[in-house]
């Protein structure tokens, strides 16, 4: 009876592993960035912020507070075309927070979202493997014409998250993956969870050609305890 047991437990952690996916109950946008409701833990919680100017943004704050801060995710502060500035943000959330307050002194937009499903605001890998960044202008007026830095990220299951920060606003990319707008957040924040690690090329749109745009993209790996517990249970010869 405990063999039958213990077999269940294991296929039953396995058909759970298999179905992990990332959910974004928390959206917003603008100066101030806030949600409308509280906090899951665990999350995290990541914050795009962008200025006109030639300084770069100031680490964001919130009204969570706690033992952990916003940091960056990866590739720093873009200098997009111009006096344009743009930098994302991640930090680990502690507490349920209603209606947590994101702030950037001096800043002129943000769009954040908070995440479930993301193992930590580590990216899997160094640059241009987990995490990339562009500063370009638009091609020719096109569904994708805003385009990132290749990722190569190592790990399956990962969520592919990149923001384009256009003068004139972008549209999530369709080609040559479709990519998800975060809520209503368009190409400002869109994610991709990839099946299989392999390259991926984050792509936008913009309705304006020659349209100044900054982009961050990354790759999160997903929660991995159901791996460890399965590890765990075929070890117990014992139990």
């Amino acid at each position: 009876m405990r063999t039958i047991i213990k077999v269940f437990l294991i296929l039953l952690l396995a058909a759970s592993s298999a179905q992990a996916q990332f959910t974004f109950p928390l959206t917003c946008s603008g100066t101030p960035c806030s949600f409308s409701g509280s906090l899951v833990i665990p999350s995290i919680t990541v914050v795009t912020v962008w200025r006109t100017s030639s300084t770069c943004p100031s680490t964001p704050t919130d009204t969570q507070g706690g033992a952990n801060s916003f940091a960056d995710i990866g590739p720093g502060c873009v200098s997009g075309p111009a006096t344009y500035r743009t930098e994302t943000f991640c930090k680990v959330n502690t507490a349920t927070t209603s209606n947590d307050s994101i702030t950037s002194s001096g800043e002129a937009g943000s769009v954040a979202a908070e995440i479930v499903g993301a193992a930590s605001c580590s990216a899997d890998g160094g640059s241009g493997v987990g995490y990339s960044s562009v500063a370009s202008v638009s091609a020719a007026v096109s569904a994708n014409n805003l385009q990132a830095h290749p990722l190569d990220p190592t790990h399956s299951g990962d969520l592919i998250l990149s923001s384009f920060i256009a003068f004139h606003g972008s549209t999530a990319g369709t080609s040559p993956i479709a990519f998800t707008s975060v809520d209503s957040l368009g190409g400002d924040l869109e994610y991709y969870v990839q099946a299989a690690a392999a390259s991926i090329t984050p792509t936008a749109g913009d309705t304006v050609a020659a349209d100044p745009y900054a982009n961050v993209s990354v790759a999160l790996q997903a929660v991995p305890p159901v791996n460890s517990v399965l590890t765990v249970l075929s070890d117990w010869g014992s139990w």
